[in-house]
């Protein structure tokens, strides 16, 4: 009896372990299935990434060879510099994942569809949705990388603006890639007296080094068109005015869509037959060609850094993830344009209505209220334009503001400057747009009416204007006045305050 129950142990042991031993080889087969998949995705991925770009991308039925783009192998290449950027690699480790890459595009009347909304009929043109578009049709089906995009065109805005508001723009932080527009309108920027408009890098240098500085490291990627309706000017972009050492600085990726199009002759660059082609009729803006010849070179410079990471081995674990050797600490270098060094800008505080689109959901950082008011009014979904064709309105881009237009019109605004910040003291500075109908206006800070600035911001172009008000505001609740001094619409369209 004992020798029966000890074999029938005996049994149920061989049993389990054998139980044991399928399961062990099974969980081994799906690893080893699983390993076969990945390898087998990155294969295919490297195949579809060595594919003609113009084949898939969505205007394939306009541009499907690099003559209809007047580009060759040769000279699209020359105008992208630094392309072999270390931010850039994170972010295609992400793809490699299978993770959603999350990209913010910041610019102006470009990136809102300027241009293309007469000459088109259509704003889906714009280098950010052919972006989105290839990505769909290449990346996410075969990795599962999916494209979250956030594009934040208003026209006439620059980085004097943009360095105080960006993250108003944004519902979270985990951001990858930022592409800035012709650097955000830098090159065309309006200097007014007392204005923080500044025909220089100035503000971009402020506005990068922000993004470069948030916590997860930001890859940032400028994207120089340019306008041609100065004949005497020739072809004009910031690198006229000091992006240049910026973009080798800082080690940014840079296309330079004004080096392609234009002749430099005498140290100038000129209008070439070419340079027409990639304008809009209207000269100051991107044709369909421009938006396509950079959507393409943005392409490549992605496709570039994937395969890369494709081709060494070394970046690559048995299950296809990636491990990067990238670090989030790494120091900016010192800047060159901000001098001193204690005026760079930090922890910015914004209120806004200015949006890329009337929907957009703006998260205001500051808290401003209307303490009293005469003759200004709150005006909503102010479109800053929008011809349309058919009845169809194509640009989103638009202001919400208080606007006043007769002199002695007058509003005060109550905002609270918040403590804890690294420095004791912050500067306060406040936002409307300029126009051939704008008016003559004064504003001062708290009751230092003695200390008030004037402001004339009449001019055919319609920009985003900046005024430095005060510095060294300390802490608590303040109050912002603006008074009509001469007949003209004076729109305010948001406050900021920064260290």
């Amino acid at each position: 009896m004992a020798k029966l129950k000890l074999y029938q142990a005996i049994c149920l042991i061989s049993v389990f372990l054998a139980n044991q031993m399928s399961e062990i080889e099974s969980e081994t087969e799906s690893r080893k299935s699983l390993k076969c998949k990945k390898t087998i995705v990155m294969k295919l991925l490297d195949q579809a990434l060595r594919k003609d770009v113009l084949s898939v991308w969505p205007l394939k039925s306009r541009f499907s060879s690099l003559s209809d783009l007047y580009l060759n192998e040769t000279d699209f290449w020359s105008v992208i510099k630094h392309e072999n950027n270390k931010r850039l690699d994170r972010t295609a480790e992400k793809v490699l994942r299978g993770e959603a890459v999350y990209v913010a595009v910041y610019g102006g009347s470009n990136t809102a569809g300027g241009g293309l909304q007469e000459d088109e009929k259509s704003i889906r043109g714009r280098f950010p949705i052919l972006l989105k578009g290839w990505w769909e049709s290449v990346i996410t089906p075969l990795t599962g990388s999916s494209l979250k995009m956030k594009i934040i065109g208003i026209g006439g805005t620059s980085s004097s603006y943009y360095q105080l508001c960006y993250k108003v723009y944004l519902d979270h932080n985990n951001i990858d890639l930022v592409i800035l527009d012709s650097s955000v309108n830098g090159a065309v920027a309006i200097r007014f007296k007392n204005s923080g408009n500044m025909n220089e890098s100035w503000s971009l240098e402020q506005f990068t080094r922000q993004l470069m500085n948030e916590p997860n490291r930001w890859a940032i990627m400028f994207i120089n068109f340019f306008n041609t309706s100065n004949r005497k000017r020739g072809c004009f972009n910031l690198m006229d005015l000091g992006q240049s050492p910026l973009t080798s600085h800082y080690n940014i990726t840079t296309v330079n869509l004004r080096n392609l199009a234009c002749k430099l002759k005498s140290g100038r660059f000129h209008i070439t037959a070419k340079a027409v082609k990639q304008q809009a009729k209207d000269r100051y803006h991107m044709s369909l060609l421009g938006h396509a010849q950079a959507a393409f070179m943005i392409i490549q410079v992605i496709m570039k850094s994937i395969r890369k990471l494709l081709n060494d081995s070394s970046t690559l674990t048995d299950c296809g993830q990636t491990t990067s050797n990238i670090s989030k600490h790494e120091p900016l270098p010192p800047p060159i344009y901000i001098k001193p060094t204690s005026r760079i800008t930090k922890n910015a505080l914004c209120w806004t209505g200015l949006a890329p689109d009337k929907n957009y959901k703006i998260r205001n950082t500051l808290k401003v209220s209307v303490l009293k008011r005469k003759e200004f009014n709150h005006a909503k979904d102010i479109a800053i334009l929008s011809p349309s064709h058919r009845g169809k309105v194509y640009r989103t881009d638009y202001f919400n503001c208080w606007c006043g237009q007769k002199k002695g019109s007058e509003i005060t605004f109550l905002f609270d400057v918040p403590p804890g910040l690294s420095s004791p003291v912050s500067t306060v500075k406040v936002f409307t747009r300029s126009s051939l109908k704008s008016g003559e206006f004064e504003v001062w800070l708290d009751s230092n009416v003695k200390k008030r600035i004037k402001m004339y911001a009449k001019s055919r172009y319609r920009q985003t204007v900046v005024i430095s008000l005060a510095t060294g505001v300390r802490p608590g609740n303040h109050t912002l006045t603006v008074r009509i001094t001469k007949d003209g619409n004076i729109p305010i369209l948001g406050i900021a305050v920064v260290e």
